[in-house]
C-alpha cells in the first residue's frame, strides 16, 4: 500500500503546507453528561477555520459498525466509534475525524431552554464544511462514486477531509458548538 503520508517534510515545507492544530483545546464540557468540550485556545474571527479535519476512518459500509450477540442474526448497537463520526442516514459512508475536532459538543437551534453554555438563542458559534483551505483535493473527492472511494482509501490515499470553520466571533476559552446543518 502506498502512503499518501512523508515523513520527511522539512521546515519550509511544513511552514508552507502545514496547518494549526492547537486552535482547540479539551477541558469538561458546559454540556450535561457530554463529557469533554472543544475550547478555544485563542480568540478566532467570524470565518477563520478552528480546525482542520482529514479524516482518519472511513468506512464505506457503516453495516460494519454494526455489534452482534454471538448466535444473533439482528444487531443489538453500534461502534462506540460511530458517536465520533460524520454520516448521513441516506449514505453507507462514515467518515471519523482524525483531529481534536471530535471533541466539539453540537448545539441545537430547537433547545428550549438553555442547556448549560450551549444557547439556542445565541446558536452555535461553528459549522462542519467539506475542506476548501487546506485540501484541494477535497472537490474531486466529492465527485466520486463511494467504489472509487473505497478503492483509493485501500490503496492508501487520505480521502475525505472537512474544516470547522467560525460562524461568529470566538473568544478564547469559550466553547465551540456545531450548529445542525453541518455541511454547507
Amino acid at each position: 500500500i502506498q502512503s499518501t503520508l512523508q515523513r520527511d517534510r522539512d521546515i519550509d515545507w511544513i511552514e508552507e503546507n502545514g496547518r494549526c492544530l492547537d486552535n482547540v483545546y479539551p477541558k469538561r464540557s458546559s454540556l450535561p453528561q457530554a463529557g469533554q468540550g472543544g475550547f478555544a485556545s485563542r480568540p478566532l474571527e467570524k470565518g477563520e477555520v478552528v480546525i482542520p479535519v482529514p479524516t482518519l476512518v472511513q468506512v464505506t459500509n457503516r453495516e460494519m459498525l454494526n455489534v452482534y450477540k454471538q448466535g444473533e442474526a439482528a444487531p443489538y448497537s453500534k461502534q462506540l466509534l460511530i458517536n465520533y463520526c460524520f454520516g448521513h442516514e441516506d449514505s453507507s459512508m462514515v467518515l471519523c475525524p482524525a483531529t481534536n475536532a471530535n471533541l466539539i459538543n453540537h448545539c441545537s437551534m430547537r433547545m428550549n431552554e438553555q442547556v448549560g453554555e450551549c444557547n439556542p438563542a445565541k446558536g452555535p458559534n461553528a459549522i462542519l464544511r467539506w475542506a476548501t483551505e487546506f485540501d484541494p483535493e477535497t472537490s474531486d473527492w466529492l465527485k466520486q462514486s463511494i467504489t472509487t472511494i473505497d478503492k483509493r482509501i485501500k490503496k492508501g490515499r487520505r480521502g475525505l477531509s472537512f474544516e470547522v470553520v467560525a460562524l461568529r466571533n470566538i473568544a478564547a476559552d469559550e466553547e465551540i458548538f456545531l450548529g445542525e446543518q453541518i455541511l454547507y
